[in-house]
């Protein structure tokens, strides 16, 4: 097939794309959270921030922390029908978002498990001792889902959010859409017109020029990175049942809290289903209330958990422990003090420092170099040899 011509089932090639970009994107953010909070690369928190905007409990005291919460988040993978109990191997209680799948909870205590937030201006934290950082204007902060038992609402389906995805990645619509509505006749003639050498399968020489004829261009490393991510079985190609598998199976985007009400079950104990984009646990995080019950996979699920210790540490402390110190370093600076009065701008600025070494003649900036950040000099002396 030349270039200029359409191949058949165009909408599910499109389709077809941003799911597998989706899916490239939760595996990056699984592998970055699978590695040692330390070992996180900026790239990595970049995949995991991206991936947790519409975390509420994330992203609530601003950006920075929202950041320095991405480097202690913990990746989670759940086989469908396998459980985990709560609290089990977690000391303390877990706020858990659904990466992708969706999960069932179940438990004689829900209070736990719920958000725990309640309507307020931007400038209400329930966090003690925690100030978000400054935005332009007041903002609410809303979530749904009762802090209080409330039976009436049992076996009532509450309906989803919506908002952007949470990956840049390319997730769109098509994403959510699929393969709605197609026969597999339709499936197998896409797969066949893009399979140009009859084999069964494709690679990754195939799928780029596919995705050329559709007026999306990728490099080699960029398809065989999109490939690998949905290659189940380590072939190095797609056969049609994979193939299937992507435009078939419900994938979520992010955004908004994506679950059923509570329902009672006959023995007196509560369950919800959670999709993916949502999250629940806050309260056990907000309000110290422990955990007890049984988390069933629904799905082969992909999730991420924040733990109570780590999530009161980063509040207090910061992820590098040095908060209050740099909070210290940068109320004593002048300079910040005659540009910035608020303690909420401080703290914001605290948690983004970084704190940096230099030996004995370094130099910050070559000469004509522009200036990309602000220094504090905690130590040491340093000479401006040229006015920037």
């Amino acid at each position: 097939m030349d270039k200029g011509q359409q191949l058949p089932g165009s909408h599910l090639l499109a389709a077809l794309h941003s799911r597998m970009e989706r899916i490239k994107g939760v595996v990056r953010v699984c592998k970055a959270a699978s590695k040692r909070p330390h070992s996180r690369t900026n790239t990595d928190i970049n995949h995991i921030a991206a991936e947790t905007q519409s975390a509420t409990l994330l992203t609530r005291e601003g950006p920075a922390v929202h950041r320095e919460l991405c480097h202690v988040l913990q990746a989670l993978n759940v086989s469908q029908m396998q459980s985990v109990r709560l609290p089990g191997e977690f000391k303390s209680g877990i706020m858990v978002y659904v990466l992708q799948g969706r999960v069932q909870i179940r438990t004689r205590s829900k209070a736990a498990f719920e958000h725990g937030f309640e309507c307020s201006s931007n400038s209400s934290n329930s966090s003690p001792g925690a100030s978000s950082t400054s935005s332009p204007g007041p903002s609410s902060t809303c979530s749904g889902g009762s802090s209080s038992p409330d039976s009436s609402s049992a076996g009532k389906k509450a309906p989803a959010a919506t908002a952007a995805p949470a990956s840049s990645d390319g997730a769109n619509a098509a994403s959510s859409t699929g393969a709605a509505g197609a026969s597999e006749a339709d499936l197998r003639a896409l797969f066949d017109s893009i399979d140009k050498d009859g084999s069964g399968a494709i690679d990754v020489e195939e799928l780029q020029y596919a995705l050329s004829v559709m007026g999306i261009d990728k490099s080699p490393a960029e398809v065989q990175e999109l490939m690998d991510s949905v290659d189940k079985d380590g072939s190095g190609q797609l056969e049609f049942e994979e193939f299937v598998l992507i435009l078939t199976t419900k994938l979520g985007v992010g955004g908004g809290q994506r679950e059923s009400a509570w329902q009672e079950l006959p023995d007196g104990s509560w369950s919800m289903e959670v999709e993916q984009g949502g999250a629940f646990g806050e309260a056990a995080l907000l309000k110290g209330l422990a955990q007890e019950g049984l988390l069933l996979a629904l799905e082969d699920c992909a999730l991420l958990t924040l733990d109570a210790a780590s999530y009161a540490s980063i509040l207090a402390h910061g992820f590098d422990g040095q908060l209050n110190a740099k909070l210290a370093i940068l109320k004593s600076s002048s300079v910040l003090a005659t540009c910035i009065s608020n303690r909420s701008d401080m703290r914001g600025l605290a948690y983004a420092a970084a704190s940096e070494s230099m030996g004995w003649a370094g130099q910050l900036y070559a000469a004509g170099q522009a200036a990309t950040a602000l220094y504090v000099i905690q130590e040491g002396k340093c000479r401006v040899s040229e006015h920037i």
